[in-house]
């Protein structure tokens, strides 16, 4: 009877372990952070009186953090590049600009990088915008790398 309760104690860990996995996801790849979701970042807005991003405090905790973001790259020039915006959504073309500066994070890489279709991770340090025009990002991310993407390519 022991041997028994212990087998199936065995199995409902097992199984309950499965089931954490599939509910939280497979862990980060190596060396790589669990992605940031966007919502934060998309919180932020623009005081035109004083010419300044206005951020909630939640953001405010991630400046100088590494992050993990998904997202698209937008290419500001053809073959490689190690400055690109990153958006949250999808452009229409690889030098459209989807959205606001809300949803974009001007990203600066270690290394050169090829521009990439599809959704790409980005890492690296996030940095929030303490000045400029209602044109510019609001946020930065520095020291970056590149995961994913499909069909690297170098368009003209």
């Amino acid at each position: 009877m022991k041997r028994f309760l212990s087998s199936w104690t065995a199995l409902l860990l097992g199984a309950f372990a499965v089931g954490a996995v599939l509910l939280i996801g497979r862990p980060p790849e190596q060396g790589w952070q669990r992605s940031t979701s966007w919502t934060p970042l998309l919180e932020a807005g623009y005081d035109a009186q004083v010419r300044r991003p206005v951020y909630p405090d939640t953001l405010a905790a991630l400046d100088g953090r590494t992050l993990r973001l998904n997202g698209f790259m937008v290419a500001p020039e053809s073959g490689e590049t190690q400055r690109f915006l990153l958006s949250a959504y999808p452009p229409s073309c690889p030098t459209c600009i989807p959205a606001g500066p809300e949803s974009m994070v001007a990203v600066r890489t270690r290394r050169p990088v090829a521009y990439r279709n599809g959704s790409v991770s980005v890492q690296g340090t996030f940095q929030l915008a303490r000045a400029g025009g209602a044109s510019s990002t609001l946020y930065r991310m520095v020291d970056a790398r590149v995961r994913g993407g499909g069909n690297v390519r170098r368009h003209p």
